[in-house]
């Protein structure tokens, strides 16, 4: 039987330590999308500070806790092209919704995917590449290791392979949850691109 996704699965997603949910672009439609069409009043937008990042938002995130925006800053930081060349850490902002604009001043030009953002920026300096991966209710899901789940944890490997990653945390995930019906594709879906290595 073919479980049915939620709506959010097909971005990046987690959940807070207090359970607000973060979701991420998996590409620059996507990031398009997560800012048109999910960025929403008492959201807060994450970006990692390098080229070729997730537009990542963490719902109601104005309510957010401290370690709630450190969630949403580890996973921003993971999805970015960080992970892809091994980097231990990097600087990630959030800024509230309503200073994200999807257009160029005028004769200004805005790649796809891309936003403009206004005034002032909160910084989350040195934030950690490190995920832990799950399953919960049946879905694969990424924690950053600063949530406390039962899980197989992996740091950036600039050397290995996205497909050799998701193997190894396949085989590990079968025997942590036995019950779970998941995939290679499942655990594909849920890594961010580059290799992982199992810490």
């Amino acid at each position: 039987m073919v479980r049915e996704r939620d709506w959010y699965e097909k971005f990046h997603w987690s959940r807070s330590p207090s359970g607000l949910l973060i979701i991420g672009g998996r590409d620059a439609k996507s990031n398009e999308m997560v800012v048109k069409k999910h960025l929403e009043p008492g959201d807060l937008f994450f970006h990692a500070d390098v080229t070729g990042a997730s537009a990542v938002v963490l719902k109601q995130g104005t309510k957010a806790t401290e370690e709630d925006k450190r969630a949403a800053a580890c996973l921003a930081a993971c999805f970015s092209r960080a992970w892809q060349n091994g980097l231990a850490s990097v600087d990630v902002y959030a800024v509230p919704s309503t200073r994200v604009k999807l257009a160029a001043k005028s004769g200004e030009y805005l790649a796809k995917g891309a936003f403009v953002i206004e005034g002032k920026r909160e910084w989350f300096r040195n934030t950690p590449l490190e995920l832990a991966v799950s399953v919960e209710s049946g879905k694969v899901v990424v924690f950053p290791t600063l949530v406390s789940k039962k899980g197989v944890s992996l740091k950036p490997n600039a050397r290995g392979s996205k497909g050799d990653a998701a193997k190894l945390v396949l085989s590990k995930l079968k025997q942590l949850f036995t019950d779970a019906t998941i995939t290679l594709d499942d655990v594909l879906a849920a890594l961010p691109n580059g290799g992982s290595r199992v810490t």
